[in-house]
């Protein structure tokens, strides 16, 4: 899967919101720099998107299917701490066969700093 970084705060704080689309099997990486209860919201989304939020050890510790536009201002936060989230094209988390404790290979590029073995 090809993966964008949102590198800065406002990127972050933007996300997906205004794109008419994603490429198919791409997502938005963003990385919190530190762990914490990262809530989502549908601000100004077009797209319906998987959420899904990975801890600091690249385990995937929770996913949102299909978050539709219209449930703004609702917010979806992690049952724990998360260090990254990945928003994709809807149903992409179950077309991966992806499941809450699954490792998640990042390229290394992206792998921040401080996680680098």
């Amino acid at each position: 899967a090809m993966v964008e970084v949102a590198h800065t705060e406002q990127a972050r704080v933007r996300g997906l919101s205004g794109r008419e689309s994603l490429p198919e099997g791409s997502g938005l990486l963003f990385d919190f720099g530190v762990s914490g209860d990262y809530a989502i919201w549908m601000k100004d989304m077009r797209l319906v998107i998987d959420v899904i939020w990975i801890d600091e050890r690249f385990r995937v510790i929770d996913i949102q299917t299909a978050v539709r536009p219209d449930t703004y201002p609702q917010t979806f936060e992690p049952v724990s701490p998360a260090r990254f989230v990945i928003e994709t094209n809807a149903h992409y988390a179950e077309s991966c066969g992806m499941a809450i404790g699954d490792a998640v290979t990042l390229p290394d590029e992206l792998v921040p700093k401080d996680l680098r073995k």
